[in-house]
């Protein structure tokens, strides 16, 4: 977050200095800041996030916390809207909203907080603030419809939300004080996030009480901490008010004993298995499991399995792999999980038929499509794989990976033109617009390709070509 902050720093104090007061809570931001920049300032933030070591690309994790965000979505003001989730590799306790709709959240809250409904509560929180346009309305107070303008405050919010202190690292003590007075949430947006998340949790079925709770554990936190307080009071303000009014809005509010779900619990074990050197991971859980030093057995054997896995210790991987599978052969984690490793251990036949059986019951499962085509290809399918995303990439047009696969797939068979055309869109979809342009180009000169293809790519071309010009004229 440190590199995101120092990258537009000048040209964000150049403008911090003269910056008008936040507009009123009913003022339209979409007269200063409209609904396309707020998404096009979110994916330029989301193109050097995606390329800094902070980023966690792991299907899985992203999956889930995505699985959890749209259920609240659902039952949010933004219902209609596009609202994506992501993972910062972070030990703090902490998540933030970015322009545009884009919610980011650190490992380190999946793993601290007490039950699936806390962390629910946090997400609940966070799409409150982007239903409220609140990160609009603090850029719109800029006054200024440039983007770089807008931009340099957008990252300037970023590394405040996601980290409390990344910015002040960037800055002098002067300016500090000056820049975070135009950072933090108001009091108002801070008790309108918290009274429209509570109806969120409420109608997703989680446990609303987990509001208040989440609350209190930061409390004793800050408390017994000696560093201070954590990221998620220090980015989140008026912390005390907060949570004396929430304790008030659910003074009649009924008890309700919602359960963990169980991929909560797998994926707080994938984290903790990626929070240490492989090795001592699996020293880690096979403690935990010899010990009976647990609360969920599938959970502990799955971290166990995953910790073979990225140790690279693939027959012992493939053992825990079996005995996964005996306590849960139904849940598409294991399922997904098992498979990987059965392949890598050369049980590929196998390891196929487990990723196949597993589409059939799960074919909206993101994880269980960019496995099963990193598998075909490393089992020496590379048509197979181009053909099973051919199918895919209608479902998924956004996303990245496996257009990625799929130009990895067209390398492996030799197609050049449709390597580089799938290497485009990869590019297009994670915001380097750039570079997909400079693969189209390559992709023209090659000479294969038929009238079809060769048609289309001009066409894509023509179109990403304007997309540029019509940015760099805003």
């Amino acid at each position: 977050m440190k590199k995101l902050a120092f990258f537009f720093f000048y040209v964000f104090v150049a403008n911090a200095a003269g910056a008008a007061d936040l507009p009123s809570l009913g003022d339209s931001e979409d007269s200063i800041v409209s609904k396309i920049d707020r998404r096009q300032l979110g994916r330029a933030i989301m193109y050097r996030l995606r390329n800094s070591d902070r980023y966690l690309d792991d299907p899985e994790i992203e999956g889930y916390i995505n699985r959890i965000g749209y259920r609240l979505v659902s039952n949010s003001p933004v219902a209609s809207e596009p609202i994506e989730f992501f993972v910062i590799n972070d030990r703090s306790v902490n998540a933030f909203a970015l322009p545009g709709g884009f919610i980011g959240v650190h490992t380190g809250l999946i793993q601290k907080v007490r039950s699936e409904s806390e962390l629910a509560s946090v997400l609940a929180h966070e799409i409150a603030h982007v239903s409220q346009r609140h990160i609009a309305r603090m850029i719109a107070s800029q006054k200024r419809t440039g983007m770089a303008s807008m931009a340099a405050l957008a990252v300037a919010i970023l590394a405040s939300r996601s980290s409390g202190s990344a910015s002040a690292a960037a800055i002098t003590a002067a300016q500090a004080g000056l820049i975070q007075n135009k950072l933090n949430f108001s009091r108002e947006y801070e008790r309108e996030a918290d009274r429209i998340g509570l109806k969120i949790i409420r109608n997703s079925s989680f446990d609303e009480h987990a509001v208040e709770s989440f609350l209190k554990f930061m409390q004793r936190t800050t408390e017994s901490s000696v560093a201070g307080a954590p990221s998620y009071m220090r980015t989140h303000p008026f912390f005390y008010e907060r949570l004396a009014d929430i304790q008030n809005r659910l003074q009649n509010a009924p008890y309700k004993q919602i359960p963990d779900s169980i991929d909560f619990k797998l994926v707080r074990a994938r984290i903790e298995a990626q929070t240490d050197f492989p090795k001592k991971s699996v020293e880690h859980f096979k403690n935990k499991l010899s010990q009976k030093n647990y609360t969920s057995e599938l959970a502990t054997a799955y971290g166990l399995t995953f910790s073979f896995y990225l140790a690279r210790e693939y027959t012992e991987a493939k053992k825990m792999a079996r005995y996964m599978m005996h306590l849960d052969s139904q849940d598409p984690m294991v399922l997904g999980l098992a498979a990987e490793t059965l392949v890598k251990s050369g049980d590929v036949v196998d390891g196929l038929d487990i990723f196949e059986r597993a589409l059939a019951d799960f074919p909206n499962r993101l994880p269980l499509v960019i496995g099963y085509a990193k598998a075909l290809m490393d089992s020496g399918s590379p048509l197979k794989a181009v053909d099973f995303l051919d199918k895919q990439i209608f479902k998924y047009r956004n996303e990245s990976r496996l257009f990625e696969l799929q130009s990895k797939g067209y390398a492996l068979t030799g197609n050049e033109l449709l390597q580089h055309r799938a290497q485009a869109e990869a590019y297009y979809h994670k915001g380097e617009l750039s570079s997909a342009i400079e693969q189209l180009e390559i992709a023209k000169l090659n000479g294969d390709g038929n009238f079809f293809e060769k048609s289309s790519l001009d066409a894509r071309l023509k179109q990403f070509i304007k997309l540029r010009e019509d940015l760099k004229s805003r």
